[in-house]
């Protein structure tokens, strides 16, 4: 039985990470798959890019273009987009290959055909049932069917929050309007404005800052010359040289001594400050109580927080980063040189570099580098291959041409020009049971015109169960190494080396089988090989 582990985390979600799969990257084939909690294989590698699951769809690269999964590899949408952004309110924009934007639904469906201009400084999300597209050099907003609700009329426009959203009006000024596009306020006398967030907007008017509410009053004295975002109650401020942390009415709560500072706020009662050019938390008091200590430290979020120290190492000082908690005490070690807390599976999960990989790491410290030697386990071997079982024998079992092996180094191994035996197969052996199986027969007699003469006859024989690659019989090394096209023949003249493990990949949609073999030498193999339909 799987263990269940529920978080209660910021508005008491509950994350059941066992449910919950994990991106794992293959360093021989460059690609990625994905893994349980646990670091079992489920999705064999085989993505550009593998981002995290959300409300059990994620949003995958192949190709060069985008698509998205559900839990058991299966597309939900086709990898067919330039790109594919967030799902937001049960939708994701999508942008096509021709730089138009569109929208499609959790099921795939294009419920917005991709006819809207793009511009990369867009969101592009459903807020409130409405999103903002763009249209030559006009705004509108459209709804969840596609229908344009407001015209395309504005210079600018922002998502709505509490039945609100902030639009420029191209030679006029901004104005605050409603989800049928009425006016609620004329705001043509404020120059800029910041998010709006807690029920208030910081904005600008003349040379001083304050805060307003949704119906365009003020809310906090523009006496500031400089406001950020409310946060916790609290907004970061600054009159002059003076910096502060300010309530709602505007008092200063706060009195800050520390380095000039932007876009402050508090997170888990906790928030950054800078002095003499170190990073530390101060709480809601403005008591210090995490030391200025780190050059790098972001904000804190679902009880963490990433932090960087600069280590010499010869000539350089690379940076290496950890988390901490909001006592300060250390969660992860600083020993990441890349650790990106964008893209998390919330407390627990973060993109980090392990060199010379990409992984992903929880907070226990577990890696997921090594679970690429694995092989998917799945209910069948139709499961593992097609999710229809009727196409199975059509996609997978067969013979395949083009066959190559690829060391780690780059050295290519070709099958001969003239064999006059060659077969590389897959037999169904049944109850979920598939045999891969390479045999050839060749005779180059010097034709290859690399000044070599190769005779081969071998045999490679591999079985395939519910996902995993024993090795039967594999060998490389045999005398001159015969029946291969090699760029550099004695690079591989090294002794014969038997098969430490083995694991292997099928795309449909590319008609393509990979095995990635470790051999006990610690040599790397990568053997590929495309369906022939000639027979």
């Amino acid at each position: 039985m799987k263990k269940l582990i529920s978080l209660l985390l910021t508005g008491f979600l509950f994350l059941n990470l066992s449910a919950q799969l994990v991106p794992y990257f293959n360093p021989i084939g460059k690609d990625w798959g994905y893994c349980t909690w646990d670091k079992k294989s489920v999705i064999f590698t085989q993505f550009e890019e593998a981002n995290l699951f959300y409300d059990g769809l994620a949003i995958v690269k192949d190709n060069g273009l985008y698509g998205v999964i559900n839990p058991r590899g299966q597309f939900v949408v086709e990898c067919k987009y330039s790109k594919i952004y967030p799902f937001n309110e049960g939708f994701a924009a999508v942008l096509s290959k021709d730089n138009k934007v569109g929208f499609i639904d959790s099921y795939g469906e294009e419920i917005v055909p991709c006819k809207y201009d793009f511009d990369k400084y867009d969101k592009y999300r459903f807020s409130e049932g409405r999103a903002y597209v763009l249209t030559g050099n006009r705004y509108g907003y459209i709804d969840v069917t596609g229908k344009v609700v407001i015209d395309f009329i504005y210079s600018a426009a922002r998502d709505f929050h509490d039945g609100f959203a902030i639009v420029s009006r191209p030679d006029v000024g901004y104005a605050f309007i409603d989800p049928q596009g009425k006016m609620i306020a004329d705001m043509k006398a404020y120059s800029s404005f910041e998010e709006y967030s807690e029920g208030l907007v910081g904005a600008t008017k003349g040379k001083k800052q304050g805060f307003l509410d949704k119906t365009g009053k003020v809310a906090v004295p523009f006496d500031f010359s400089s406001v950020y975002v409310f946060s916790e109650g609290l907004a970061f401020a600054k009159d002059g040289k003076k910096q502060m942390f300010i309530d709602k009415t505007g008092k200063a709560v706060i009195n800050l001594k520390c380095d000039e500072m932007y876009a402050v706020v508090f997170r888990d009662g906790r928030a950054c400050v800078e002095k003499d050019n170190l990073n530390g938390y101060i709480d809601r008091t403005g008591k210090v109580v995490i030391p200025y200590q780190y050059e790098i430290a972001r904000d804190f979020k679902y009880g963490w927080a990433l932090v960087g120290k600069s280590v010499m190492e010869g000539t350089s000082f690379p940076t290496y980063y950890g988390i901490i908690d909001t006592t300060g005490k250390q969660v992860l070690p600083m020993a990441y040189k890349v650790m990106n807390d964008n893209e998390v599976l919330p407390g627990w999960l973060l993109y980090t570099y392990k060199d010379p990989d990409y992984t992903y790491v929880n907070f226990n410290g577990i890696d997921y580098t090594d679970v690429y030697t694995q092989f998917t386990r799945v209910a069948s071997v139709e499961e593992l291959f097609k999710p229809k079982a009727e196409d199975y024998t059509k996609y997978i079992v067969g013979e395949y041409a083009n066959f190559e092996i690829t060391d780690h180094h780059g050295a290519r191994y070709r099958s001969p020009i003239n064999n006059f035996g060659e077969s590389f197969s897959i037999e169904d052996l049944g109850n979920g049971i598939v045999r891969v199986k390479f045999d050839q027969k060749a005779s180059l007699d010097g034709l290859v015109g690399d000044g070599y003469v190769h005779n081969f006859t071998g045999t490679f024989g591999f079985s395939v169960s519910y996902g995993a690659l024993n090795q039967k019989s594999f060998k490389f090394g045999q005398g001159e190494h015969e029946g291969f096209i090699l760029t550099d023949p004695d690079s591989i003249a090294n002794p014969a080396s038997g098969v430490e493990t083995s694991w292997g990949a099928y795309k449909v949609k590319a008609d393509e089988l990979t095995i990635y073999v470790k051999m006990t030498d610690g040599e790397f193999y990568t053997i590929k090989g495309k369906r022939d339909y000639s027979n």
